[in-house]
Parts: C-alpha cells; sequence; structure tokens
C-alpha cells in the first residue's frame, strides 16, 4: 500500500500507519453515504433518511460495543471510516445526549470535513 509507505518514508508514528490500515481494509469504495447519523439510539434520523432513498450509516455503541465504541481503537477508525464514506455535500447528525467529549470529537470532524 502506497499510503502507508509513504508514511513510513516522512517518519510518521507507528500507530498512524495502524490507523490507516484499519480504515481503509475494509476495501469499500469511499463516498458512497449520503447521510451519517452518530449516537443514533433509536435510530429516528436513519430511518428517516432511508425512506428517503438516502445511502445512510448509523453509529451507536449499544449496536456493536467493539467497531462503534469511538473511544477504542477500532470504533475510532470506523468511525472515521463512516466520515470518510460521506460523499460531497452529505451531512452528519448528533444525538442530543451524546456525552460532552463525543460533542467535542464530533465538532473537530466537522471542521475538518469543512477543510476537506
Amino acid at each position: 500500500m502506497c499510503v502507508l509507505w509513504a508514511l513510513t518514508i516522512v517518519g510518521a508514528p507507528c500507530v498512524l500507519g495502524r490507523l490507516v490500515w484499519c480504515v481503509f481494509q475494509s476495501g469499500d469504495p469511499l463516498q458512497t453515504t449520503s447521510y451519517l447519523e452518530f449516537f443514533a439510539g433509536k435510530k429516528a434520523i436513519t430511518r428517516s433518511m432511508r425512506r428517503c432513498g438516502r445511502a445512510v450509516l448509523s453509529f451507536e455503541r449499544d449496536d456493536d460495543e467493539h467497531s462503534q465504541d469511538f473511544c477504542s481503537d477500532v470504533g475510532f477508525a470506523y468511525a472515521l471510516r463512516c466520515v470518510l464514506s460521506l460523499e460531497d455535500g452529505g451531512g452528519f447528525g448528533v444525538t442530543f445526549k451524546a456525552t460532552q467529549a463525543a460533542r467535542a470529537w464530533l465538532q473537530g470532524v466537522q471542521r475538518a470535513a469543512l477543510l476537506r
């Protein structure tokens, strides 16, 4: 993988290489999702968007404590992968009951997406 080789050449930390590997190992094409719902709970937004025919992902720790807990390595990589899967003009939402740390993380993701 060229990206991992380039990271090695520039002296990036090993943890960054691991993160990149986790994100891209699924092999699914990027930018195929219209909307992403974090801390989805009952998935009201996800269901509504799907009824409109949109490609939607939900991210809810209660659905899978291993891959959908963004405080874990695997969960963080999966959350990043979900954000990267958003098509141009796609959006995401956060349930208001999300923790303060989760909100801060998502605000950082939103800022990064605007710079993209």
